[in-house]
């Protein structure tokens, strides 16, 4: 639902039929909205709809719900990007001027998350690889591209987390 927060009115309803999990961004002009959405564990057995992938990234309209585009694992697989074979979500960590930046986050696991991440241009639908916006707790300023991240420096101490969470002792 995408619904007006003073009044609780749900402007526009989407079905997005059955999964384990869902995230959702809007664009930077609030005018699409980019759900990750992870279907299934591949091979798991269960009442799964195997016809559709075992995860997607869709793009909506945020004003008519209808959607505009859609990532999965077989369109990464023309440009030799298919991650490696377990189950990942997409999530946006950029979307602006008809582009989204993705990482594809293990999901169903603990630990620290070393994964692929993918520049999508929505307008060709070309992808590509993209380093460090994989990072853990990445963060961009738009206004110059910088990029903000955590990491651990094992030269220095560092203290455990507890949970599934990465040490991190530094900020790069």
């Amino acid at each position: 639902y995408i619904k007006d927060i003073a009044s609780a009115e749900a402007l526009v309803t989407v079905e997005l039929g059955m999964g384990d999990g869902c995230w959702a961004t809007y664009s930077a002009d609030n005018a699409q909205v980019a759900v990750g959405i992870v279907r299934y564990y591949p091979g798991a057995p269960g009442d799964a709809d195997t016809t559709l992938p075992p995860w997607q990234l869709l793009v909506f309209d945020a004003a008519s719900g209808q959607q505009l585009h859609e990532m999965n694992p077989a369109k990464l697989a023309p440009a030799g990007l298919n991650p490696e074979p377990r189950l990942y979500m997409p999530e946006v960590r950029y979307f602006s001027n008809n582009q989204i930046i993705f990482a594809a986050l293990p999901w169903g696991t603990e630990g620290f998350p070393i994964s692929p991440a993918f520049f999508w241009q929505l307008g060709d639908d070309s992808v590509s690889a993209i380093d460090r916006w994989w990072r853990w707790g990445i963060d961009s300023l738009s206004s110059t591209g910088e990029l903000v991240w955590l990491e651990q420096d094992e030269s220095i101490p560092v203290a455990d987390p507890g949970g599934p969470t990465p040490r991190m002792n530094i900020v790069k």
